[in-house]
C-alpha cells in the first residue's frame, strides 16, 4: 500500500520520496505478486499522523494524507495518466512538530481504489542489461535495501564506481564487505574504485562507459545509467519496453531531469534516466 502525502510549500517532493522509501524499507524483498495485494477491503480511515515516519521535520507544516490502493485487473489497458473525477486529497491541515507523538487529523477520505493491469508472473530475465552507478560508499549502503526490491535474481549486472565520504578514496575492506552482502542478496554487483583520483562526479559517471564496455559479454544489449535512488517498480515492464527497440541500433532513451541547473551544467545526459 502506498500512502500519498503532501507537504507545502517546499517539502513536497522530498518528503513524499522519503515516505515511500521509508515504508519500502520496513519489509523484506518480495516479488510484486507478494507485496501488492490482489484483493482489497478498504481499511478504516486513519486519523493520526505518525511522526516517526518523518524524523527530520520540525516546525509547522501543512499536511494531508490519503491511501492509494492498486488492484490488478486481468486484460486491463491503462493510460499513462489517470484522470480522477474527485479530489485526490482532503483539505490541508496545519500541524506542528511540538504536537508529537500523535496528531489527530480533522480531514479524512476513504482510500482511492486504482485499477491497474495485472503483472507478469515469475522471475524476469534481464541478463542482457548492465546497470551503471556512481555514488559514495555510505549512500550505496543506504540504497541497498531499495535495490533489493527490484534487482535480485534478474540476471542483470550492476557496476558501481564508489568514493568515500567527502569525495575521499573508498575503503577497500568496506567495499569488499558491501559487495559480498549485496551478492548474498542475489544482486550481481561489482564495486570499483574511481579510474582516476582527479575525477569529479560527472567524470566518474562517464568513466562507467569504459568499465561496462570492458565487462560486456555476447549477451549484453543495453547499458543503463542510474542514480543511487533510482527505483524500478517492475523489471518486467523495463525489459518489455526495451524489447520494442532494436539493440543493434544506437539509442538514447530517457528523459531530462527536473533539475534545470544540472541539465545546464552537465548537459542532457547527466541527471536523467538513460539507456
Amino acid at each position: 500500500m502506498i500512502r500519498a502525502r503532501i507537504f507545502l510549500p517546499v517539502l513536497v517532493p522530498l518528503i513524499f520520496l522519503f515516505s515511500l522509501l521509508y515504508h519500502l524499507q520496513r519489509s523484506q524483498w518480495k516479488t510484486p505478486k507478494e507485496w501488492i495485494p490482489t484483493a482489497f477491503e478498504p481499511p478504516p480511515c486513519q486519523d493520526g499522523l505518525d511522526w516517526p515516519d518523518f524524523p527530520m521535520i520540525s516546525g509547522k507544516i501543512m499536511y494531508a494524507r490519503r491511501e492509494i490502493q492498486v488492484v490488478p485487473r486481468e486484460g486491463l489497458q491503462r493510460a499513462s495518466i489517470t484522470k480522477l473525477d474527485e479530489p485526490l486529497l482532503p483539505m490541508l491541515q496545519e500541524v506542528h512538530s511540538s504536537e508529537r507523538p500523535n496528531v489527530q487529523l480533522r480531514h479524512c477520505m476513504n482510500p482511492l481504489i486504482l485499477d491497474v493491469p495485472s503483472w507478469p508472473q515469475g522471475i524476469v530475465n534481464a541478463s542482457h542489461i548492465i546497470f551503471g552507478m556512481s555514488t559514495p560508499l555510505d549512500r550505496l549502503e543506504d540504497s541497498t535495501v531499495y535495490l533489493e526490491r527490484w534487482l535480485p535474481f534478474t540476471g542483470a549486472r550492476l557496476f558501481v564506481v564508489v568514493t568515500g565520504s567527502d569525495e575521499s578514496w573508498p575503503d577497500k575492506s568496506r567495499m569488499s564487505e558491501l559487495e559480498l552482502k549485496m551478492r548474498d542478496l542475489g544482486m550481481q554487483v561489482t564495486l570499483v574504485e574511481p579510474l582516476s583520483k582527479s575525477d569529479v562526479g560527472s567524470q566518474r559517471y562517464f568513466s562507467l562507459t569504459k568499465v561496462i564496455y570492458s565487462n560486456r559479454d555476447p549477451n549484453t544489449q543495453w547499458i543503463v545509467w542510474i542514480d543511487d535512488d533510482t527505483f524500478f517498480p517492475s523489471m518486467h515492464t523495463l525489459v518489455s519496453m526495451l524489447s520494442t527497440y532494436d539493440s543493434k541500433n544506437e539509442y538514447y532513451i530517457g528523459g531530462l531531469s527536473e533539475d534545470w541547473w544540472s541539465v545546464a551544467r552537465y548537459g542532457m545526459v547527466q541527471k536523467s534516466q538513460n539507456y
